[in-house]
């Protein structure tokens, strides 16, 4: 007896793709170009990999996450990533 529902959709290949490069770019990222960068690859990546991206809202996103993510992990817990890297 066959039952009639959704049709299973294709996969989804952008978002399996773009997640597990945000994760590469920021593995890579923290050690060769800094902790701030590497968050700003990992959060823009994993934007893109939903189905809308608005830069207006990415910016604000990482502005917030990286400003939280520095106080925490750098400031207040003090691992020794270098922010940039200049420094």
């Amino acid at each position: 007896m066959k039952e009639e529902g959704e049709k299973v959709k294709p996969f989804a290949w952008k978002p399996m793709i773009l997640l597990t490069l945000s994760f590469i770019v920021f593995g890579w990222g923290i050690d060769h170009v800094g902790f701030i960068p590497a968050l700003l690859g990992l959060i823009v990546l994993s934007a893109a990999a939903g189905q809308v991206f608005r830069w207006k809202e990415v910016i604000v996103l990482s502005v917030v996450l990286i400003a939280g993510a520095v106080g925490i992990f750098i400031y207040g817990i003090e691992l020794p990533y270098p922010l940039f890297w200049w420094r």
